[in-house]
């Protein structure tokens, strides 16, 4: 039991360690997923804690570099259980995004 404890704190104390990624970081990772919506929305990377969030970039496809914007958005679940996550105020559920 002692070692349960010891792996929460631990990984409770690397997440308030983490240190933010560069715009440049995130938008050279690889993709896994894409949803055609918002010019094109790319999902980069989930990062994996207590709270699950997804790295994307927005505008991806249309307007050049200057269109990109990069978020760092936590997933959110419906009554349901399904996971999605929110950016500019509209629900993207993660079931319609197409992976890689």
């Amino acid at each position: 039991m002692v070692n349960i404890n010891i792996h929460v704190f631990a990984r409770k104390f690397a997440a308030e360690r983490r240190t933010a990624m560069s715009k440049s970081e995130i938008l050279d990772m690889p993709t896994i997923a894409y949803w055609s919506g918002l010019d094109g929305l790319e999902i980069k990377n989930i990062e994996y804690g207590i709270n699950d969030y997804v790295l994307c970039v927005s505008g991806a496809w249309y307007g050049g570099k200057s269109n990109e914007r990069t978020h760092r958005v936590k997933i959110r679940y419906n009554k349901n259980g399904d996971p999605y996550i929110v950016i500019y105020g509209y629900r993207i559920p993660l079931s319609e995004c197409i992976r890689c």
